[in-house]
């Protein structure tokens, strides 16, 4: 059975977002598997980011706020599979609390997931007791169509990066870590290219507004969230987009 995530990281259910990330800070120094290699202190690790990732996002904390652990599993929230794919989702933060992205061999930046979005959709009494459809249109970034989300023209193939050989980062030991900074010759990425794509200008996506329908099912109360999967932010390097967080008021 998981335990209560104010619990995990030692906080009050009033704590400001700076004081989860503090606590959060405390957690991940002390069961770091560069520092505690024991698989109890890994487990414990991927505890304390699991935490992390949900109090410190207000929509993931207000569903456990309200409903607890199944609000989040009714949203698709299963936690971290490992810690690599910890130091993926965190290596900002990691960044800010340690100078470092992440862990020895993690490698060049691989695909990321879009943003999720939120939506403010008013809804009339009526509306809401008996249930209805709502046209909006919501402001996001899609992949971009003329170099298909790579950032570059279609047919140019990128090159290695000489100075990091490929692999995104660059390492060097401090103390108990080995500290890893992203390479700013490629961004991480461990490969160049000689042209971007003058279209999204190498993002590889491109803001637009789409417009979609929200079915409101009958009975809902203010502050009801609705989730339509796929239809936030597009991911990046081939990433999975996020979803759209539909708030009714």
């Amino acid at each position: 059975m998981k335990r209560d995530y104010y619990e995990i990281l030692g906080v009050q259910r009033e704590a400001s977002v700076a004081e989860i990330k503090t606590a959060y800070r405390k957690k991940a120094l002390e069961y770091h598997p560069d520092r505690n290699p024991s698989h109890e202190a890994e487990e414990l690790f991927k505890e304390a980011s699991e935490a992390y990732e949900v109090l410190s996002d207000p929509q993931k904390r207000g569903l456990y706020d309200q409903y607890g652990h199944a609000g989040l599993r009714n949203q698709g929230f299963h936690g971290f599979e490992d810690v690599g794919d910890i130091f993926s989702h965190f290596s900002d933060v990691f960044e800010d609390f340690f100078g470092m992205g992440g862990r020895r061999g993690r490698g060049r930046t691989g695909p990321a997931a879009g943003r999720d979005i939120r939506y403010d959709l008013e809804v009339g009494f009526l509306e809401a007791f008996h249930g209805v459809e709502k046209k909006i249109e919501v402001e996001r970034h899609e992949e971009c169509a003329a170099c298909g989300g790579q950032g570059y023209p279609k047919g140019q193939e990128p090159m290695i990066c000489r100075h990091c050989g490929g692999k995104g980062q660059l390492y060097h030991s401090q103390g108990f870590f080995t500290i890893s900074t992203a390479c700013a010759a490629c961004q991480g990425q461990g490969r160049v290219v000689k042209e971007h794509c003058h279209e999204c200008r190498g993002h590889g996506t491109v803001a637009k507004a789409k417009k979609m329908t929200v079915k409101v099912p009958p009975g809902v109360d203010t502050g009801t969230q609705l989730c339509l999967r796929g239809e936030g932010e597009a991911g990046k390097r081939g990433g999975p987009p996020g979803d759209l967080y539909v708030v009714l008021h």
